[in-house]
């Protein structure tokens, strides 16, 4: 947070205090919007964290805190297709180091009672719940997330699953060059992982019952092998209710999407995108 206060004051005095009143900030993990506290985030370090309060004392600015995802698919939803801003239930699918969803029904970005609405990476997919508190072996993001799909291809390659974590997105991004080139290893992998989350994806259908699924994913270089192999996964009611039907877009704003919607929360009651906050509102202990 030192830093953002930094860049903040640097930015007030390279454009002038006046061009500068209100700070959109977004955090991994499980934040509380009305309060601007991380409750728990990816870094054991990061639970309960006043985020809000720490950078308003520092700056005298209002400060606006979101899930990064969340703010991720604001963005995605006001900027980019008029389709996607006309959605009753879009989800807007994050696929990197971890797995999240933003959630916008009816127009209204949906937190939950806990603001944990969105976190599907814990979601079991495999046959192996584990008894971790937080990445369980067969959840789907230890399964489909950019360490995952390096650690599969990785055993491809050698017999071995180790894979160097660092950079993982910077690999990624070869392994689908790779199997855009016709490399099999590199199209297995892909498949392998493409296949987990079409079932995730299928599941999210199911529960929430969306018109338009939105991936964020470095997936998206070697989209036009992966696609099908999604659809393949979701289910077909038959009678017109075709879950296959509903679009799946690749994020037009990708990697920018974050930093976008970050500079949308202080205008978000603007957009009308903003939940009713409820006078009993639970909190995580």
């Amino acid at each position: 947070m030192d830093v953002i206060a930094e860049q903040s004051r640097a930015y007030h005095v390279k454009y002038g205090t006046d061009r500068l009143e209100d700070l959109g900030v977004t955090a991994r993990g499980i934040v509380d919007s009305h309060t601007g506290m991380v409750q728990l985030g990816n870094n054991p370090r990061w639970q309960r964290v006043p985020v809000r309060e720490t950078l308003q004392s520092k700056l005298g600015l209002r400060v606006h805190v979101e899930n990064d995802v969340r703010a991720a698919a604001l963005a995605e939803y006001h900027y980019t297709d008029p389709d996607v801003e006309s959605s009753r239930c879009l989800l807007f699918v994050a696929l990197g180091e971890g797995f999240g969803v933003g959630i916008i029904l009816d127009g209204r970005l949906y937190r939950g009672p806990h603001m944990a609405a969105g976190e599907f990476g814990q979601m079991v997919i495999g046959d192996n719940a584990g008894s971790e508190r937080h990445d369980r072996r067969d959840c789907l993001e230890r399964l489909v997330s950019n360490p995952a799909i390096c650690e599969r291809y990785a055993a491809l390659r050698s017999g071995r699953g180790a894979a160097n974590p660092r950079h993982s997105a910077t690999r990624v991004r070869r392994i689908c060059q790779a199997a855009l080139d016709g490399e099999a290893e590199a199209q297995r992998a892909l498949r392998e992982t493409t296949r987990y989350l079409g079932r995730g994806i299928a599941n999210l259908m199911w529960g929430l019952d969306p018109d338009t699924v939105v991936l964020s994913s470095t997936l998206g270089l070697a989209w036009p092998l992966l696609l099908p192999v999604i659809q393949q996964q979701l289910p077909d009611l038959g009678g017109g209710r075709a879950f296959r039907s509903v679009p799946i877009r690749l994020s037009v704003l990708g990697e920018e999407g974050t930093a976008v919607g970050a500079a949308t929360l202080p205008f978000r009651r603007l957009f009308h995108t903003e939940e009713p906050v409820a006078g009993n509102q639970h909190r995580f202990p």
